[in-house]
């Protein structure tokens, strides 16, 4: 049961950490997960062995500690997201909870095997000694981390030999290969070396995330399947535990009397007890992980504690124990022990995920916790009248066609709700846009006639088409309306005054920051998803995504935006094996798939991943700023948008510098090879169009995009100084002939 369930829950958790922020919290993420933990077990073994009058011998209450010990953070997580807390906070409970289900499955192992031998059954448990069973405990824990480390190695190898992005077949392939390692890790480190699944499993996932992110080709096939294996493997084990549990608690067949009133009012009492041990556990280490990685503070403390809630792992392991000890004895004190211990890790799990799950969204609001402050719900409300701008522009366009000529506008009034208000100057705006944006000759004015009835103009103005013109430049980027209607909604309900807000606030400039930030990040994955940034180039595009993780985390402390300078990731030990590994992987690339190629040598290569670099991360920029002015300034945020757009200006000039500090001759090569990569790109696109659309079939779109995949890695391995046909630029005569005659 538990090898079924829990590798692939316990990856996809892990690959979803992240990264950066779980390096800085590691510490405190172990304190909470391994002496918390032992501490957490021992005082709920308290409980079972001295108020429970069920008789349970302590190896049994230490058990059942363990088992519930171990939390859920699925549906906290969810709710996480969802009101968007903050990074430390999803950090510290997702983090916490991975490793605790690691540790607390070590735990249950080293108790279980003591009651086992209880029972008395040659072959079955065994009598662990404290000594014995710390010896145990850290090479389970240990001999996990390396298991998990190794597999993560391997499968980051993998996927980088996977790497022809415009082939389906083997985008499907390192999905598959990301499942069957997870699982491959789980039973390696399980079964065969009789270490920690759980914490292979996590650590082969956190190794994929750190080193193999930007190594899968199509992320939208990947997530899409993990999130839906996690959504089936919960929805599986929790609906399996729910039909045992349910014969529990209804006291049907062979377990009938054993969950009466009595075990309900002591399941109640365990409730309260486990929040009390929580919250005591973790207020009691507060000095210690207030002063440590991340940091955290009284809240978020208070809400971790909340949060505990139980579920998948324990769950998976109550069911396993029962189910073992139901096959091999027919002692009925033993079955009744293990019915009744599941019955109550049933009702914890039930419990907590009732009431701690429904209650934790109004507890992150009262402790102030979620991120819908006044500049979030005015940032909301920016995109909202943007999204409005650009529904009015697409009615306006859709004016000019003449099978829309005689619209009807009190319908589009009823059913569109972001034109309901739709005003005489904003419609005459959209229409000197939509004017603006089309050359004369091909402009067909829009249909007003049976629009304009409806429209009134804003008080004190008297608009008319020629005087309006259009006072903001359009965004491309638009999100949808309804990722915050629901915030603005709860805007109009607080009533929120703009009265005293300051556009030059710390708190301002940290938001702008952020966003800026995450469009950054848009951009370097829509440069990868078009092949402009190669992923296979060395450190390059983990170099770009690393140093957004630290920018990132450095905005939300109020420090200025410095990506160019966070992303030299070879100042440290650390960073430098990184590259070194990442290097060793492009030199197997090469021997791997081009027999006949000349491997560029150290230099050239270090110069090409700076040259690309830094194109790739002044392109990301412009896009970036271009996006940013048109969203904030001539707003309420102008001044602190001007603020980011110079510290984002800097950070080019300072990547302009170092690019032309380099060799101008190598470096014109280089660009002329990047623009050979794009053109092949561009082409590669193309094919794709003329495929979806029906104008080619599969197998003719095939056969083009091999062609085109193969002149791609031809060019990336590409070491000639001189290429046929070449010119000189002094002379204008044929270089490579010329070289030849001296020769």
């Amino acid at each position: 049961l538990l090898s079924v369930f829990l590798p692939g829950l316990v990856f996809r958790d892990a690959y979803g950490l992240n990264v950066h922020l779980f390096q800085l919290s590691f510490y405190q993420c172990l304190i909470m997960a391994f002496p918390l933990v032992l501490a957490g077990t021992a005082l709920t073994a308290c409980v079972a062995f001295y108020i429970f009058p069920f008789g349970w011998s302590f190896n049994l209450a230490m058990t059942f500690g363990a088992i519930l010990s171990a939390t859920d953070p699925v549906a906290v997580n969810a709710l996480l997201n969802e009101v968007g807390a903050p990074p430390r906070l999803k950090t510290h409970i997702a983090g916490e909870s991975l490793l605790n289900d690691g540790s607390s499955i070590v735990f249950y192992t080293i108790f279980s095997l003591r009651f086992l031998d209880e029972l008395g059954i040659k072959g079955l448990g065994e009598d662990v000694n404290w000594g014995e069973g710390f010896a145990l405990f850290f090479r389970e824990a240990l001999g996990g981390v390396l298991v998990g480390l190794v597999f993560a190695i391997g499968l980051v190898t993998l996927l980088h030999q996977l790497d022809r992005r415009l082939n389906a077949e083997e985008n499907v392939v390192q999905v598959a290969a990301t499942v069957t390692v997870a699982y491959l890790t789980y039973y390696t480190a399980d079964s065969v070396l009789e270490m920690s699944g759980v914490i292979a499993v996590v650590f082969c996932g956190l190794g994929t995330k750190a080193l193999g992110a930007d190594k899968i080709n199509d992320k939208s096939i990947m997530d899409g399947f993990w999130m839906l294996l996690e959504h089936l493997l919960n929805t599986v084990l929790f609906a399996l535990g729910g039909v045992v549990w349910g014969f529990v608690i209804s006291n049907e067949d062979e377990r009938l009397g054993l969950f009466g009133a009595q075990e309900w009012g002591y399941l109640i009492l365990l409730y309260v007890l486990l929040t009390v041990i929580r919250f005591g556990l973790f207020f009691a280490s507060y000095p210690i992980l207030s002063r440590m990685g991340l940091g955290t503070n009284l809240r978020e403390t208070t809400f971790i504690s909340y949060g505990g809630l139980r579920g998948a792992v324990g769950i998976a392991l109550a069911i396993s124990l029962d189910n073992e000890v139901f096959s091999v004895t027919k002692d009925e004190t033993y079955r009744t022990f293990t019915t009744q211990l599941f019955g109550f890790v049933g009702g914890i799990a039930f419990m907590t995920l009732l009431i701690n799950g429904t209650l934790a969204g109004p507890l992150l609001r009262k402790l102030g916790l979620v991120s819908s402050s006044v500049v979030r719900l005015r940032v909301l409300e920016r995109y909202r009248q943007r999204t409005r701008e650009r529904l009015e522009d697409d009615f306006v366009h859709l004016l000019t066609l003449p099978h829309f000529s005689k619209v009807n506008f009190s319908v589009v009034k009823h059913h569109v709700p972001l034109l309901e208000d739709l005003t005489l100057n904003r419609f005459y705006s959209a229409i000197a846009r939509n004017k603006a944006r089309i050359s004369p000759s091909e402009y067909n004015p829009p249909s007003v006639e049976y629009i304009l009835p409806y429209l009134e103009a804003e008080p004190g103005t008297t608009p008319t088409p020629e005087s309006s013109e259009d006072d903001t430049t359009m965004s491309s980027f638009h999100p949808e309306i309804s990722a915050f209607s629901d915030e603005i909604d709860k805007r109009k309900a607080l009533n929120m005054s703009s009265t005293g807000f300051s556009t030059n606030s710390v708190m301002v400039l940290t938001e702008l920051r952020m966003i800026f930030i995450e469009i950054l990040r848009f951009a370097y994955e829509k440069q990868i998803a078009k092949g402009e940034l190669d992923t296979r180039e060395g450190i390059l595009s983990y170099t770009l995504l690393q140093s957004l993780d630290i920018a990132a985390d450095e905005a939300s402390k109020g420090r200025s935006l410095k990506d160019w300078e966070f992303g030299s990731l070879f100042k440290d030990s650390f960073n430098r094996r990184v590259n070194r590994f990442m290097n060793w992987l492009f030199v197997l690339r090469n021997g791997l798939r081009t027999e006949d190629i000349n491997l560029l040598s150290k230099d050239h290569f270090a110069l090409r991943i700076n040259v690309h670099r830094a194109v790739a991360f002044i392109q990301a920029h412009r896009f970036v700023q271009e996006r940013f002015k048109a969203e904030f300034l001539g707003a309420q945020f102008s001044d602190a948008a001007e603020v980011v757009l110079q510290e984002s200006e800097a950070e080019v000039l300072q990547a302009e510098k170092d690019l032309a500090s380099y060799n101008k001759k190598n470096v014109e090569q280089i660009m002329s090879h990047l623009l050979c990569q794009l053109l092949l790109n561009k082409a590669a696109r193309i094919v794709e169009v003329l495929l979806h659309t029906g104008l080619l079939v599969e197998r003719e779109a095939s056969a083009q995009i091999e062609k085109i995949e193969h002149s791609v890695l031809h060019l990336q391995h590409c070491s000639i100084a001189q290429h046929p046909g070449e010119l000189d630029p002094s002379t204008g005569e044929n270089s490579v002939e010329l070289l030849e005659e001296q020769n």
